[in-house]
């Protein structure tokens, strides 16, 4: 049973030696099933996001639109494919994530942290940092 959770987002994305920092608190909802936990989310936007959170891996998908979408697999140390979907044109992504950090901070309170790079056909994109604490 999914129970209600406030959550807070902060991204940082490092491109061309500047820094963007974004911050965000909304609603959401945190379910277990089986052997993970799901995070979801509407963003101020509209845009639907959800992460799944396994023991030593995460999934993220993000949709705006049926034109605009993002699907991301963070796991440490190791490299995978992702997909971008702007505006109807498909960009290939390789993810890269450097630290991949779930803390519970109490019974109620949890941290995921995630640092990665991305990489289009080999051409680095960004560095990436996101945090997202979710509590009841």
């Amino acid at each position: 049973m999914a129970k209600e959770v406030q959550v807070s987002l902060i991204t940082q994305v490092y491109q061309e030696g500047e820094v963007e920092t974004y911050q965000h608190e909304v609603p959401g909802l945190l379910d277990v099933i089986s052997d993970s936990q799901i995070l979801s989310y509407t963003e101020e936007s509209g845009a639907e996001v959800e992460f799944r959170i396994f023991s030593t891996y995460v999934k993220m998908t993000r949709t705006a639109d049926d034109q605009n979408s993002s699907s991301l697999h963070f796991e440490p140390n190791q490299t995978h494919n992702g997909r971008f979907l702007a505006q109807g044109f498909p960009l290939d992504l390789t993810v890269e994530t450097q630290q991949l950090d779930l803390i519970q901070s109490s019974i109620d309170s949890q941290m995921l942290k995630v640092e990665y790079k991305l990489f289009n056909h080999g051409q680095k994109i960004g560095d990436y940092m996101l945090k997202l604490i979710f509590e009841a």
